[in-house]
């Protein structure tokens, strides 16, 4: 549950509080991190519209919202790049959740499958996933690209081997898959 300064309870559905927009849940609780058909969530519940437009160019398409996630992760002092992949990632993954899994429809490797067209197999989550994080200032490598076989992004994280996977939503140090870290686990914070 959520009350204003006033003392006012906060319903479900869409509030106005300090000039920004936010959403609550049928339980009242404030809805973040995470993506609907219309808008991206912040950490903070802060609402983000985003748009599905397949005009234009696809790669600009693409990066609009790639920019918006990375804007959404930000930077909190003190944070693991560990963290910070990890939210990337979930979002992404936030993403292929409201999409179609496909391996034949057009852009299914690319970002822009992700983002726009709304089909993408685990290549276009990790394209996804190195663009956000090329917007939050990491370099990563794009694992098994254009292989049929599982892909995501291996990566340095604070100074440590490690990976990110668009498609499950998780991050970590090490090889892929080993000691997960997927946002969710800690209520995303």
């Amino acid at each position: 549950m959520y009350y204003l300064p006033n003392g006012k309870l906060i319903s479900k559905g869409f509030h106005k509080i300090n000039g920004r927009r936010y959403r609550f849940d049928n339980d009242g609780i404030l809805v973040r991190n995470t993506v609907d058909s219309k808008y991206i969530y912040g950490r903070e519940g802060q609402m983000t519209r985003y748009y599905r437009t397949k005009k234009g160019n696809h790669t600009v398409a693409a990066r609009k919202i790639a920019k918006l996630i990375a804007k959404a992760v930000g930077h909190r002092k003190g944070e693991s790049d560990r963290k910070r992949a990890g939210l990337a990632a979930y979002y992404v993954y936030c993403f292929n959740f409201l999409d179609g899994y496909s391996m034949k429809k057009p852009y299914f490797n690319k970002a822009y499958g992700v983002f726009i067209n709304g089909y993408a197999s685990c290549a276009g989550t990790a394209d996804a996933t190195l663009m956000v994080l090329h917007y939050l200032g990491m370099k990563g490598k794009h694992v098994h690209r254009n292989q049929y076989r599982h892909q995501w992004v291996e990566l340095k994280l604070d100074g440590k081997k490690g990976w990110a996977d668009g498609q499950v939503g998780a991050a970590s140090y090490g090889k892929w898959g080993k000691h997960a870290y997927n946002p969710g686990w800690d209520d995303l914070n």
